[in-house]
């Protein structure tokens, strides 16, 4: 079970986990506490919780049964978590292509022939007539 970033640990589950957390710490309940009141094995409760595992809608609804709270609760403030965590991470692109050209030849890469290559017009045409290049 891998979510689809391809980790537990990101994402809505990780974020559906810390409300989890929070709530159970909120409560003062013991993982013990909260493993008889879900009916979910403490081993996998704690798993669940450190979001090494993906949280299923079984698990949720069990887990927001034994907190005494509705699982569209909790998934709420997951998703709220996961928004504000989501947009506090920027994201970091390079300006421009990189400077080694690696095995692209003496004079480097050209972008816009790849460009022009990708969308199906010759580099002659970016000056002007738009038209396409047959068998693009």
């Amino acid at each position: 079970m891998v979510s689809r970033d391809g980790t537990h640990g990101s994402g809505l589950n990780a974020a559906l986990a810390a409300e989890v957390r929070a709530e159970r710490a909120a409560q003062q309940l013991t993982i013990a506490d909260l493993a008889a009141s879900s009916g979910i094995p403490a081993r996998t409760l704690i798993r669940l919780l450190k979001a090494e595992r993906a949280i299923t809608v079984n698990s949720l609804a069990d887990i927001a049964s034994g907190l005494g709270l509705s699982s569209g609760l909790l998934l709420q403030r997951a998703e709220q978590r996961a928004a504000r965590d989501g947009a506090s991470a920027p994201v970091s692109l390079p300006s421009a292509p990189p400077a080694d050209t690696g095995d692209f030849g003496e004079g480097g890469f050209d972008w816009l022939q790849m460009a022009a290559h990708d969308v199906g017009y010759a580099p002659e045409d970016e000056q002007g007539s738009g038209g396409f290049v047959d068998g693009a």
